[in-house]
């Protein structure tokens, strides 16, 4: 896969960013487009398969070959922060990232991968971020999925919260 670069709404951002579900409206007319301004915010990333949003406004971006990679944005800079042993063969690796819902108390972030090593297993772990580092000795194993590793495709990741429980989401 190509490099990606991950572009945000900044505009946009700053003015509805909510820690809040999602919740149907009867209007849903989308905002005007003028409203938003579309900016750059970091290039290089290595198949980047998904990012979670921090109260602070920083980006933690999960990278398919198993880096974890935290956008500041204060200081508009991209650090790794940690490096899992992933399985990223036939479109499986690190899938996907999210902040708990409680996050600015607890520091928990969820990520779901593929296990690297011979057993065919995925795992939905919670780890605690630290300041600007994940810290790796924290690891707990929320799920652990039997998966294959014989033919290709569709795997995918952590989607979203259901009553506080992180849902991993197999396609």
């Amino acid at each position: 896969m190509k490099t990606a670069t991950i572009i945000l709404g900044l505009a946009a951002l700053a003015s509805t960013l909510s820690f809040r579900p999602y919740h149907h409206s009867e209007s849903d007319t989308p905002p005007d487009s003028s409203r938003f301004t579309v900016m750059p915010l970091v290039q290089g990333l290595d198949e980047p398969m998904g990012m979670a949003l921090l109260p602070n406004r920083n980006v933690v971006i999960a990278e398919r070959k198993g880096g974890v990679r935290l956008y500041d944005a204060q200081e508009k800079q991209l650090k790794t922060i940690a490096n899992l042993n992933v399985f990223s063969g036939i479109e499986d690796g690190l899938l996907g990232v999210a902040a708990d819902p409680d996050f600015e108390r607890n520091h928990w972030l969820y990520l779901y991968y593929g296990v690297g090593g011979e057993k065919w297993i995925s795992h939905l772990s919670r780890f605690e971020l630290k300041g600007d580092q994940l810290d790796l000795a924290s690891k707990k194993v929320l799920l652990e999925i039997p998966t294959q590793r014989k033919y290709c495709c569709h795997s995918a990741g952590v989607r979203d919260f259901f009553q506080g429980f992180a849902v991993p989401v197999h396609g």
